[in-house]
C-alpha cells in the first residue's frame, strides 16, 4: 500500500520551533490526507505543536512514521505548495489556520488563498479561533469561512479537524454495559458524548414490538463506528453484552474499554491502547469531573484509528483473496480498487459498513460502467441493514447496477470471477 498521510505543520518565519512534515500509511482511511496546520501567530506555536501531535496519536502515527524532510520543512510556508501530496488527485487537503483572534497579517492571508486555488474542489480552510473572538478578526476573504472555536482542548480539536475530513466523521458509538452494575456511570458517559457531537446507542428499551430483538442490536451494532464496552464486575453474567462482544469481534468493529473499579478482564475485550482503568465514586457510581474530562479524551483518541478497523479487515481480505486467486489488484487511491482476470474488470469498493445511498451515488458517479468497468461491487456488511433500508437498498442498486457482496461472500465473488464467472 502506498503512502496515504501526509502531516505538516510550520510556524512564523524566524521561530524557534521546528517545522515538521511527516508521511506514512494509515489502512481504512478511503482516500489519501493531506493535513496542514500553520501557527499564525507566535502565541499560538505551543498549541498548534500540541493539536499536531494529538492528529499523530489519533491515526495511530509515532510508530514508523517517516519525517518527510520535503520542501515544506525547509523554512518557507510557500515551499510547501509543492508537497507530494498534491500530485495525487484524489488527496483531501486541509489547512488549519491556528489563531490567537488578532488580525492575520497580508502573508498568511495570501498564502490561504493561494492554497485554497491550488487544493480546489479537495481543500478545506479551517481557521481556529479562541471562543472570544469573532470572525471579523479574520480578513474579509476568509470571514465566510466556518470555524473552530478553541476550548484549551488539543485532543478535542485533533478530533474535531479528522472529522471534518471524513476520518470518524459519523463518531458513532455503541455503549455496551450490564445495567446492575453501571447504569449511572453509562449515562454520565453518554451524556458527556452527546455534548461533544457523538452519536451513541445506549440500551434504554426492550425493542420494536413484533420484531426479533437480536437483530435490532445487531443492526444498531452494525451502524456505529466501534463499541466501547464498560468491563464491571458482574459483566460476564450479562448473555447479551457477552454477544454484543462477540458480535463486534465477528465483525471487526473497533473495540474499546472501560475497566471499572478493578473489575476482571474480559478475555475477548481489547487490549492496551484500547483499555483504561477507571475508578468510580462509591457515593454515585459515577465518574469525578476530572475523571470524566480524561476519559472522554481517551475515547476521542482511540475512536479514530477504531472506527475504520471495519474497513481494514474488508481491504485486506480484498487483497489477500485476489492475490491467492491470481486476479490483478489495482488500489486507485480513493478508496476503491480494481480487479483484472480473463480480460474483465471489476471495481471493489470496501466500505465494510452497511450500504448507503451515498456510496451507492459516488461508484455510479465517478466510474462510467459501460466504458470502464464490467462489474462493480459495494462490499459491506448490508446484510444487518432494518429490513426496509435494505429493500431501498437493494432497488437502487439493481438501478446502478451494482452489485452487494457481504463479508462473507466476497471471498467467493472473486474466487468466481477469477474463473471467468460473474461475481
Amino acid at each position: 500500500m502506498t503512502r496515504n498521510t501526509v502531516l505538516q505543520m510550520n510556524h512564523p518565519i524566524g521561530s524557534g520551533t521546528n517545522n515538521v512534515c511527516l508521511k506514512d500509511t494509515v489502512p481504512g482511511l478511503g482516500r489519501p490526507i493531506h493535513i496542514h496546520l500553520l501557527s499564525c501567530q507566535p502565541s499560538v506555536e505551543l498549541k498548534t505543536v500540541a493539536v499536531f501531535n494529538s492528529i499523530k496519536t489519533q491515526l495511530s502515527l509515532p510508530v514508523g512514521t517517516s519525517p518527510c524532510g520535503g520542501p515544506g520543512v525547509r523554512g518557507r510556508w510557500e515551499d510547501g505548495m509543492s508537497c507530494m501530496a498534491w500530485r495525487e488527485p484524489s488527496c483531501q487537503h486541509i489547512l488549519v489556520l491556528m489563531t490567537d483572534g488578532t488580525s492575520l497579517n497580508n502573508h498568511v492571508e495570501q498564502f490561504a488563498l493561494d492554497w485554497k486555488q491550488q487544493a480546489g474542489i479537495n481543500g478545506i480552510i479551517i481557521p481556529v479561533l479562541p471562543p472570544s473572538a469573532g470572525g471579523s478578526s479574520l480578513p474579509k476573504s476568509l470571514q465566510s469561512m466556518n470555524r473552530l472555536a478553541d476550548v484549551g482542548n488539543a485532543a478535542w480539536l485533533a478530533t474535531d479537524i479528522l472529522r471534518w475530513i471524513q476520518v470518524g466523521a459519523e463518531r458513532k458509538l455503541f455503549l455496551s454495559y450490564r445495567r446492575d452494575d453501571t447504569k449511572n456511570l453509562a449515562d454520565q458517559i453518554h451524556h458527556a458524548l452527546v455534548q461533544r457531537g457523538y452519536r451513541v446507542y445506549l440500551d434504554r428499551f426492550s425493542g420494536t414490538p413484533g420484531r426479533f430483538f437480536p437483530q435490532e442490536i445487531a443492526e444498531e451494532l452494525a451502524d456505529k463506528g466501534c463499541v466501547l464496552l464498560l468491563e464491571s464486575p458482574n459483566l460476564a453474567k450479562s448473555r447479551w453484552t457477552r454477544w454484543e462482544i462477540a458480535f463486534a469481534r465477528h465483525y471487526h468493529l473497533g473495540l474499546m474499554a472501560l475497566n471499572v473499579d478493578g473489575a476482571p478482564l474480559l478475555p475477548a475485550g481489547p487490549q492496551s491502547p484500547d483499555r483504561m482503568n477507571v475508578r468510580t465514586q462509591p457515593s454515585s457510581g459515577e465518574l469525578s469531573i476530572s475523571d470524566l474530562g480524561t476519559v472522554i479524551d481517551f475515547i476521542a483518541r482511540r475512536y479514530t484509528i477504531n472506527s475504520i478497523a471495519r474497513r481494514v479487515f474488508y481491504e485486506e481480505l480484498l487483497r489477500k483473496t485476489s492475490q491467492s486467486k491470481g486476479v490483478g489488484f489495482q488500489e486507485l487511491g480513493n478508496g476503491t480498487y480494481a480487479l483484472s482476470a480473463r480480460g474483465k474488470t471489476a471495481l471493489v469498493y470496501p466500505s465494510g459498513r452497511p450500504g448507503n445511498l451515498s456510496e451507492l451515488h459516488n461508484i455510479a458517479l465517478t466510474y462510467s460502467f459501460k466504458s470502464t468497468f464490467d462489474f462493480r461491487i459495494l462490499a459491506g456488511q448490508h446484510q444487518h441493514l432494518p429490513p426496509r433500508a435494505n429493500q431501498e437498498l437493494d432497488w437502487l442498486a439493481q438501478l446502478a447496477i451494482v452489485l452487494l457482496r457481504g463479508p462473507y461472500q466476497l471471498p467467493g465473488s472473486i474466487h468466481n470471477f477469477a474463473n471467468g464467472v460473474n461475481p
